[in-house]
């Protein structure tokens, strides 16, 4: 059964970093802010279950993950977007028909809302007969219904098959009346095959998902997990489906913000499936972002890099959260890589800042300053790249030279954390700062 058409997301939500915190006005959509909390998408199953398959990519045999970047207001409201990552055309119209109508809990910065940039995937993924065959199963098992009514077998197989056309509200009442009909769960003599019981609760609650019921779909998560369980020999298609039922279930949990459960369920399908590991790690390094951990981080985006190793954005993210966990030199090689290979000149210019600050880090001032230079050659009014090449000055005991370089940052905007810094360090070192 195919639980997961147009249902997944994707281990990145935004992968956007910087040394400052997002502005009150509109953000570029190539800058690199730093935010408390991402901001969120609340209704996303709700749009991707309105979402058709179109029947030119059907014809095509298109799939694939679209990568959508959205830039949502203070209000949590979409505003406007750019697709970052095509898979056809015909369904990139099929989701920017929709896309509109996203609501999100807003980025936070400083504990206030602001305006932020946030990359949001749309799985596709073929189903393995077409809706016309999904349907004409259908009318076949309302046939033998009608003459076998009291089947949990017949209800359980409608259910599939409903779900498969995203039809959940009858999927639903279908695995509720196989339930309700099972021989195991009302514990009657011919008690029946386990399988079926299992298949039941993993139904419903993709079900319940597909319909953004997150509690209900987590219990009958849980549920099936707890029929495997009590199984005396595993049946090999159930065994086949555990990964998929604990991959489910994690996404889930990380989605309701219960981090430690979503990452034990998220560890046990790479544990049972570890041909799935490149999405596995993508939902690990959101958790890591939702959490702000950066040697998780650095875990997750390490095992990412050999999936996707001409990820420059990615390359970068691992670069920063080692530079956070105390790893300069390795923030160093990563940074590196990602500013020498990227096509991309804002988050060059990004990678050689950082490359910069680990450098400052290490006391390697000489490298430090080349690494500004490098910068400030791409864009010379960087308030960054001038305010690190301050402290470098101030390391090397050239007061005077700092306190230009920290003014000169101020007065070209830095933002953020930085300017509080720079303002402090102008009154401390410099005889103060006036705005």
């Amino acid at each position: 059964m195919n639980t997961r058409l147009l249902f997944c997301i994707s281990l990145m939500w935004a992968l956007s970093f910087s040394a400052a915190f997002a502005q009150e006005e509109e953000p570029d959509i190539n800058a690199f802010i730093y935010v408390d909390q991402e901001a969120l998408p609340l209704n996303i199953a709700e749009i991707r279950s309105s979402i058709t398959y179109p029947e030119r990519a059907v014809k095509d045999n298109a799939e694939g993950t679209m990568i959508v970047r959205i830039l949502v207001d203070k209000t949590g409201t979409y505003v406007r977007h750019r697709v970052i990552k095509e898979v056809h055309p015909s369904l990139t119209v099929a989701v920017e028909q929709q896309i509109a109508n996203l609501k999100f809990r807003p980025a936070v910065a400083n504990n206030k809302a602001v305006m932020h940039w946030v990359n949001i995937p749309f799985a596709f993924k073929l189903v393995d007969q077409k809706e016309s065959q999904v349907r004409a199963n259908i009318a076949e098992l309302n046939e033998k219904l009608k003459t076998d009514s009291l089947s949990y077998e017949l209800y359980h197989k409608r259910g599939i098959q409903e779900t498969e056309i995203r039809q959940y509200e009858k999927a639903l009442a279908d695995f509720n009346k196989s339930l309700a009909l099972n021989p195991r769960k009302n514990k009657k003599k011919d008690k029946g095959p386990y399988e079926y019981l299992f298949y039941a609760y993993y139904g419903r609650a993709s079900a319940y998902s597909g319909m953004n019921k997150i509690k209900e779909a987590l219990a009958d998560y849980t549920a099936a997990l707890e029929t495997a369980t009590t199984m005396k020999a595993v049946d090999s298609a159930v065994q086949a489906t555990l990964p998929s039922v604990y991959l489910e279930r994690g996404y889930l949990y990380a989605l309701d913000s219960a981090y430690a459960p979503a990452i034990a369920d998220l560890n046990k399908a790479l544990q049972l499936s570890p041909e799935k590991k490149c999405e596995i790690y993508e939902y690990l390094a959101e958790i890591a972002v939702a959490q702000d951990n950066p040697s998780s981080l650095v875990e997750n985006y390490s095992q990412l890099i050999v999936c996707r190793p001409k990820d420059y954005l990615l390359r970068y993210s691992l670069g920063f959260y080692k530079g956070r966990s105390g790893d300069y030199a390795g923030a160093v090689q990563e940074l590196k890589i990602a500013a020498d290979s990227t096509g991309n000149k804002a988050l060059k210019l990004a990678a050689i800042n950082r490359s910069a600050w680990s450098y400052l880090q290490l006391k390697q001032y000489a490298e430090a300053l080349s690494e500004i230079d490098k910068a400030l050659k791409i864009n010379a009014l960087t308030p960054l790249s001038y305010y690190y090449r301050g402290l470098v000055f101030h390391a090397q005991g050239k007061t005077d030279e700092a306190c230009k370089e920290v003014r000169k940052s101020l007065s070209f905007g830095i933002e953020g954390d930085e300017r509080g810094e720079a303002v402090a360090f102008m009154k401390e070192h410099c005889g103060g700062w006036e705005e």
